[in-house]
């Protein structure tokens, strides 16, 4: 089992690293995610690969550059399938009224990985925010897209 934490600690890092490259394109969604993801963020909650990748690249619109960092990963794998929860400091360059300025924030995160035939995917994703600081991102800068009913 220690080589399947080691790959799902890999996931979590190159997620991280693609979001600070601004990777968002269909290719990318699939080395990252299930065709049937649930994700929770801050900016909603989405349901299925499309919705995920959409959202994702629209939020990276806020925003000039990012830097993710994660830490303490806790992986607990059964079989296929694992629960990982790690912990996140996200600091971005906002574009728009307050462009340069810093708005970070601090959290954890909380996932579902299954394997599949191509590597463990997030299956379910779910950003829980403990702390900010910094003026808010401007969110007139995203483009529309569809959450999952609550």
């Amino acid at each position: 089992m220690g080589a399947d934490k080691e790959e799902i600690v890999d996931l979590v890092n190159r997620f991280f690293v693609s979001l600070d490259v601004g990777r968002f394109d269909d290719e990318w969604a699939a080395e990252m995610f299930t065709a049937d993801v649930r994700v929770k963020y801050p900016t909603g909650a989405y349901e299925g690969i499309d919705a995920v990748r959409a959202d994702i690249a629209s939020a990276f619109q806020m925003f000039e550059r990012t830097q993710h960092l994660a830490a303490n990963h806790l992986v607990s794998v059964d079989s296929d399938g694992a629960d990982v929860r790690w912990d996140a400091i996200h600091t971005h360059v906002l574009r728009g009224p307050n462009a340069g300025e810093l708005f970070t924030s601090g959290g954890y995160y909380e996932a579902e990985v299954v394997r599949t035939e191509h590597g463990w995917r997030f299956r379910r994703q779910e950003l829980n925010v403990v702390w900010t600081t910094g003026p808010r991102p401007d969110a007139t800068l995203r483009s529309t897209v569809d959450r999952v009913p609550s």
